[in-house]
């Protein structure tokens, strides 16, 4: 199984039996980010060498690798694999999805790629229904994202930000996202002066990462205004994975803005630590976030502003936003709920190839 992906369904799928070969020729950095996850155990999947070659000798590796037999399906999260790669799985019979992490695609792109996709995965409706028509009459499914719920999860307010070096008699409401155009860090920050008029005990939290540099550039005016400078914590750049949960907890609300999203990981992550979420009425925020958080206008800091200031004055509208929050993860997006429709997937279209008949996932138990 050839993949790039976050490592919650890697690990679900190896605990359901799956054999994951994950193929990951990106940056350096990446890989070697991998590889020290993987070597804290927290990764299950067998990293290819491929991250290592020069491109000609990587499809070949790919193409090697699928002729003797020892892929079952291949599993795409991005458009990078070589035509000439899935060419040669789709002749040797084998399933091919690809997952729409990348959506918007452009039609171009799907008529390229059409023949050789046998399924198209989408991780929200609204990905679904904005694709939809591009892919024409080909099968898609919506399984959504999940996490380890033993992972992000709770924790004493106190002694998170004890761990991240922060005050802990303030109110603190984080964003934590890519600083990039559609994220719309600029509504977060225009609204920080209309809180602030109602409560000066506030810290905001901005956890930016993959910032585009000229729009950074952008905002960095609305960062530095000296009205809001003082109640500002900033943060760009990566942490390492085990602090994600402690950058949760410290807060009392998590804020997102994003304009577009095909799914929205740090929804699920925030609601998992029981941190109530404020996230715009659009794309797949409704869709993720149910009733279990407070939904403003797109694109408008007056209203953001009122949904802060509204959760942050009322301590029992926060315990039970938290409460719905973590109780609507543990139901609808643990990472094993994710592997499990992975894997009816995976069985499905190998049952329904009347050419693979006896094959099956290597190590499945069903």
């Amino acid at each position: 199984m050839l993949i790039s992906y976050n490592e919650y369904l890697i690990n679900g799928l190896h605990e359901l039996g799956i054999r994951v070969y994950v193929d990951k020729p990106n940056t350096p950095l990446g890989v070697l980010t991998y590889i020290y996850e993987k070597m804290q155990g927290r990764l299950k999947g067998k990293l290819l060498p491929t991250y290592a070659m020069p491109r000609e000798l990587h499809n070949s590796y790919l193409k090697k690798l699928i002729k003797r037999g020892s892929v079952h399906v291949i599993h795409l999260n991005d458009l990078n694999t070589p035509l000439e790669v899935l060419r040669v799985g789709k002749e040797a019979g084998i399933p091919i999805v690809l997952v729409l992490h990348a959506a918007p695609i452009p039609e171009e792109t799907y008529r390229q790629i059409s023949d050789f996709i046998d399924l198209y995965i989408a991780p929200s409706r609204f990905t679904l229904s904005v694709e939809k028509e591009k892919i024409g009459g080909k099968g898609a499914v919506i399984i959504h994202h999940g996490i380890d719920v033993n992972e992000f999860k709770p924790m004493p307010k106190d002694y998170a930000r004890r761990k991240l070096g922060f005050a802990t008699d303030n109110k603190i409401v984080l964003w934590n996202d890519r600083i990039s155009p559609e994220k719309d860090i600029k509504t977060f920050l225009e609204a920080i002066p209309i809180v602030l008029k109602e409560n000066r005990n506030v810290i905001f939290y901005i956890k930016g990462r993959a910032v585009v540099k000229n729009y950074y550039s952008e905002i960095k005016s609305l960062i530095k205004n000296p009205r809001i400078k003082p109640h500002i914590k900033l943060h760009i750049g990566w942490k390492r994975h085990k602090n994600l949960p402690y950058i949760y907890n410290v807060a009392d609300i998590f804020v997102r803005t994003s304009l577009y999203e095909n799914f929205g990981l740090g929804y699920i992550e925030a609601m998992a630590c029981g941190i109530p979420v404020i996230a715009p009425n659009s794309t797949t925020a409704p869709e993720v976030i149910g009733d279990a958080g407070l939904l403003f206008t797109p694109g408008d800091p007056n209203d953001l502003a009122d949904k802060v200031i509204k959760l942050l004055s009322n301590d029992d509208l926060r315990k039970n936003l938290s409460s719905k929050s973590i109780k609507r993860v543990n139901e609808h997006f643990r990472y094993d709920i994710m592997a499990m429709k992975y894997r009816e997937i995976y069985h499905k279209l190998l049952a329904d190839a009347p050419y693979r008949q006896g094959r099956y996932i290597q190590g499945s138990t069903s």
